[in-house]
């Protein structure tokens, strides 16, 4: 903000959050839901949903979110705008202060970065943030892997069209791209969720202290009371309905969900 605010930057507001950042969408117990602004009928996705929407809505022309999983370009695509989530550490940040459940590990991951309606705030934005100016930097020699699909979750013939695209204008600017696969995604996702519940569920009690769960992190959270058969039952039905991620990932967050209260 400091760095907005010596560019000229005027802060309007701060915006709407989904609870505990766990969530594709954005709702709490303290402000409610923030829906999409083209459909209220729908989610404006999260964590930063209501950056999306105010950006997507002509509030702002420009907004500020954070991104581990995410929690920028997720409510960027969901509204029709544009997000960036630069490289961890290129936008400086400070520890967020209160929140005990986003451990370490995810705090190296997490990064800074600018929602807005066009390509050209974003950049304009990121050069304030970052301290770089990007129009002296160039991609001429620049090797880059392009990677389509993860061979789980399945993108729409649109996206990958998308991304083909920008590979080919990559490679008119001078850059190399090479297809890259990432290698055994499954086990990283299992080996991740099981680190970042490795505490048992404690950072997520301590954040919320006293405050009311919402009721989708109440079902997540109610999960705990399953026993081995139940949670080995519950997997190989998810597995049967087609829902293989979701199913591959239940097991390692036994060790949070049993010791949750």
């Amino acid at each position: 903000m400091e760095r907005l605010k010596n560019a000229g930057a005027i802060i309007l507001a701060k915006t709407n959050a989904m609870q505990l950042l766990m969530e594709c969408e954005t709702f709490n117990p303290v402000y409610g839901r923030t829906n999409n602004p083209w459909n209220l009928q729908r989610t404006s996705g999260g964590s930063s949903g209501g950056e999306g929407a105010a950006v997507a809505s002509m509030f702002s022309p420009l907004g500020i979110g954070t991104d581990i999983g995410g929690s920028i370009r997720t409510p960027a695509h969901f509204c029709g705008v544009h997000g960036l989530k630069p490289t961890s550490g290129v936008v400086p940040q400070h520890p967020p202060k209160q929140i005990t459940h986003v451990r370490r590990e995810a705090g190296v991951m997490s990064s800074i970065g600018p929602l807005a309606k066009t390509v050209d705030d974003l950049k304009l934005a990121f050069e304030v943030l970052s301290g770089k100016e990007m129009s002296l930097q160039t991609i001429e020699g620049l090797k880059i892997g392009v990677w389509v699909t993860d061979q789980i979750l399945h993108p729409s013939p649109s996206i990958t069209r998308a991304i083909e695209e920008a590979a080919e204008v990559l490679s008119e600017r001078g850059a190399k791209w090479v297809p890259y696969e990432f290698p055994l995604i499954k086990e990283s996702m299992q080996n991740f969720y099981g680190i970042m519940c490795a505490d048992g569920g404690k950072g997520v009690k301590e954040t919320i202290g006293a405050s009311k769960l919402e009721y989708p992190i109440q079902k997540l959270l109610s999960a705990k009371r399953m026993g081995k058969v139940k949670r080995k039952l519950a997997v190989s039905v998810l597995k049967l309905l087609g829902q293989q991620t979701v199913g591959s990932v239940v097991l390692p967050f036994r060790r949070f969900f049993v010791q949750f209260c």
